[in-house]
């Protein structure tokens, strides 16, 4: 199974815009600047610039594993000024397009599979609550272009994880477009 299958291409967010997988140039595509010789070793771009909000759910069943969506910044509907809608409102749309996509990915899985995959609640969280702190480091690196493996403590660190599969979106209305990035870190026992 491909694992670029998993991921949904695009879908529509309640007729106020889409949500479209953003493709990544192939190895073999991507070129070096002219001015700057390649170097082994040389540090990863970042998959976003910065980091708005960050929304964590569970699979569980016959694939397990954590799915964060961490946004740039938060969308908001161009038809109500943004300075309108309240930072609840455009946390809430957030929560909501991460709960979709991980749904979507998580069907996705169990069709390939053949199994079944049932998704936690989406929790919008911050990286100051001590219980996810571990987990959103290591995603916060990975979305910096950090290497996955990166100084772990507590119960992370007596496990070695699956290479993270992660890939970016844009959600789109109009004028308004916000990156977003989803993570999928498989527990080391999931079949994915």
């Amino acid at each position: 199974m491909e694992r670029a299958e998993l991921f949904p291409e695009k879908f529509a967010f309640f007729g106020y815009g889409n949500v479209e997988r953003i493709r990544e140039p192939k190895a073999s595509q991507k070129a070096e600047p002219k001015n700057k010789p390649a170097r082994p070793g040389r540090k990863a771009e970042p998959l976003l610039r910065n980091i708005a909000a960050t929304v964590l759910l569970q699979l569980s069943g016959d694939e397990r594993g954590v799915c964060a969506v961490i946004f740039e910044s938060l969308p908001f509907i161009p038809a109500v000024s943004s300075s309108r809608q309240s930072l609840d409102e455009r946390a809430s749309m957030a929560v909501e397009i991460a709960n979709i996509l991980v749904s979507k990915f998580a069907n996705l899985v169990s069709d390939r599979t053949d199994g079944l995959v049932a998704v936690s609640p989406p929790e919008l969280v911050a990286l100051e609550d001590a219980r996810h702190r571990n987990l959103l480091m290591t995603v916060r690196n990975i979305v910096a272009g950090k290497s996955a493996e990166i100084e772990k403590t507590g119960k992370l660190a007596r496990h070695k994880r699956p290479e993270p599969l992660v890939r970016r979106y844009e959600y789109k209305n109009g004028e308004c477009a916000a990156r977003l990035c989803f993570v999928y870190l498989r527990a080391a026992e999931g079949r994915c």
